[in-house]
């Protein structure tokens, strides 16, 4: 990884993501070029301590890595080795590296809820620099399902994202959308 960024895929550069969100310090965040599956965001109901819990729509929380490192330190701490069983989502996503470049692994994060919103705000331009790269374009399938964010409500909760509409929801849809439904996973990092 060479941590360069561009509007086109440059000769001998291997992309491993689509830049989704660049904040006011020039810093951002990168979504992988593949998802990782429909899994839970937690198999228990723990308030996850040091993590802040949003009583509205997470659509300022950009702490994609703060949040994954706060859970993946947290449930290692309670369940070592085991710890990936009881936070699936995290677990996938802080393990996962492309091919190309396996030494990211262990930097890719679950994005946070703001990070989400900026993919809605941007879906054409992402989809567009996906094309450009000869990366299945995300518009179809993966626009129409609901994914994990890395914001927490409470013990029960965490904000899912609905990538058709953009919108956030808890709990709108009873037994469906606690921590334990497995939604979809899609990692990003922070450069």
């Amino acid at each position: 990884m060479d941590g360069s960024c561009s509007d086109y895929r440059v000769s001998g550069v291997e992309p491993v993501g689509v830049v989704v969100y660049i904040g006011g310090d020039g810093c951002g965040q990168a979504l992988a070029l593949e998802g990782l599956g429909n899994l839970a965001w937690s198999t228990e109901y723990v308030d996850i301590p040091d993590l802040f819990n949003y009583s509205s729509k997470p659509i300022n929380d950009f702490s994609s890595c703060e949040n994954t490192r706060t859970v993946i330190d947290y449930s290692y701490k309670q369940y070592g080795d085991s710890a990936y069983k009881y936070y699936p989502a995290f677990w996938q996503v802080y393990n996962y590296a492309p091919s190309t470049m396996p030494e990211t692994k262990g930097k890719w994060c679950l994005p946070a809820g703001g990070v989400l919103n900026s993919i809605y705000q941007n879906k054409a331009a992402i989809d567009q620099s996906l094309t450009r790269i000869n990366k299945e374009n995300i518009s179809g399938n993966v626009w129409s399902s609901t994914w994990w964010s890395s914001s927490e409500l409470d013990s029960y909760y965490a904000w899912y994202w609905y990538a058709s509409s953009g919108e956030f929801s808890d709990y709108d849809r009873p037994y469906i959308d606690n921590k334990t439904s497995n939604f979809y996973v899609r990692p990003v990092l922070a450069f």
